[in-house]
């Protein structure tokens, strides 16, 4: 292994690592994805009634995504 292949196998192993991570809390805490607005008081106020569905399609997309993204970071290392 080159020392260009070491250093991208580590840019790709801390890019793995942190998906898995996101991963590990989508799957292990209560999140979903929201839509809202910020008051004059700081705080978001999730629009959860008419774009509720859109929403929960979108995350499940996102979270294909995520997982996606680490089985093609994965192959790059096997490639390397």
């Amino acid at each position: 292994m080159t020392e260009g292949q070491y250093k991208k196998a580590i840019e790709i192993h801390n890019k793995l690592e942190s998906l898995h991570s996101i991963e590990d809390k989508l799957a292990n805490e209560k999140c979903c994805l929201m839509y809202g607005y910020e008051l004059s008081t700081g705080g978001l106020v999730p629009f959860n009634t008419p774009i509720k569905d859109i929403l929960t399609r979108h995350e499940a997309m996102i979270r294909q995504e995520i997982y996606d993204e680490i089985q093609k970071l994965k192959d790059e290392i096997k490639a390397i």
